[in-house]
């Protein structure tokens, strides 16, 4: 299914699902800003369990921070690796996974993860000189209060130092464990 979703700091956000005509707001902070963003993202499940659900906003760099999948979904061969590019160069931040969909502002960017969100691994990573990140998810040692399930819908993002300050969060993609 597709949808649209809008996003102003002082009015919030709006999401119009295309398919059925339904709209869901978000109220905002009620701060005025002249920033408006808008995004365009998919919910379904494409043949390799893994497909992008929302995309990230701009970060320092002028740029929205990527987040990409590399391996399999299939749990038993436990081979899935993250990267999150584009990012400020030497920024920290780390991996956030959760099973629901939603959309809240947080810093300069939107948090696709509804509760609950678990993080991974108890030290930050950070972005080098490069502006990327990796991580090899292992699916048995997952955060606490997670178990890998065949046939569970994850969505994945990156949460990061921005410059000046504020965090950002990467595009989101959700991983179908087959």
């Amino acid at each position: 299914r597709l949808f649209h979703a809008g996003f102003t700091a002082a009015v919030g956000i709006r999401i119009e699902d295309l398919a059925t005509g339904t709209t869901t707001e978000i109220p905002g902070t009620g701060q005025e800003t002249s920033n408006v963003y808008a995004m365009c993202f998919r919910q379904g499940v494409d043949g390799e369990g893994v497909h992008p659900v929302c995309d990230g906003l701009v970060n320092s760099t002028g740029k929205p921070a990527t987040l990409e999948t590399i391996g399999t979904s299939v749990l038993a061969q436990n081979e899935l690796t993250l990267y999150s590019r584009q990012l400020p160069t030497s920024s920290f931040g780390y991996f956030l996974t959760g099973p629901n969909l939603s959309f809240q502002a947080v810093g300069s960017g939107i948090l696709c993860i509804g509760t609950p969100v678990a993080r991974y691994s108890n030290s930050p990573l950070f972005s080098g000189p490069e502006g990327v990140v990796r991580f090899d998810i292992d699916f048995f040692n997952m955060p606490a209060g997670t178990t890998p399930i065949v046939g569970q819908t994850d969505i994945f993002q990156y949460w990061y130092r921005d410059v000046g300050g504020t965090s950002n969060l990467s595009t989101a993609q959700a991983v179908t464990l087959r």
